[in-house]
């Protein structure tokens, strides 16, 4: 049986699916400049899936689709960073047992934005 859209997380659900975001803040202490934000997400479901993309630091820049394994080529990879945007807040379908990677650039921030 396939729920809704995902917002919440819940360890208890039967549901499939991840979805993880990796700031590209670099170590405390660290003189090294930031990295892109990256986020994953998974389904494993039998269902497809609609994700809400988070805004994560900068809720005014649009995500980049890096790769997304249930597109058929040539819309299913990027690698040259030149995606399609997607805006944060909304909703990226994501069809059953694929996955999708989405970058951001960091907008020179600086762990003192942080």
């Amino acid at each position: 049986m396939c729920s809704s859209d995902l917002t919440v997380m819940d360890w208890r659900s039967s549901d499939r699916v991840l979805m993880c975001l990796i700031d590209g803040c670099p170590p405390p202490g660290s003189t090294e400049p930031f990295d892109d934000e990256m986020l994953l997400l998974f389904n494993a479901d039998e269902c497809d899936r609609a994700f809400l993309l988070p805004a994560g630091d900068d809720p005014h820049t649009a995500w980049r689709l890096f790769f997304d394994t249930g597109s058929p080529a040539p819309l299913d990879l990027f690698p040259h960073g030149d995606g399609p945007p997607v805006r944060p807040l909304s909703r990226y379908p994501l069809v059953a047992r694929s996955s999708a990677c989405f970058h951001r650039p960091p907008r020179g921030r600086r762990r003192s934005d942080i």
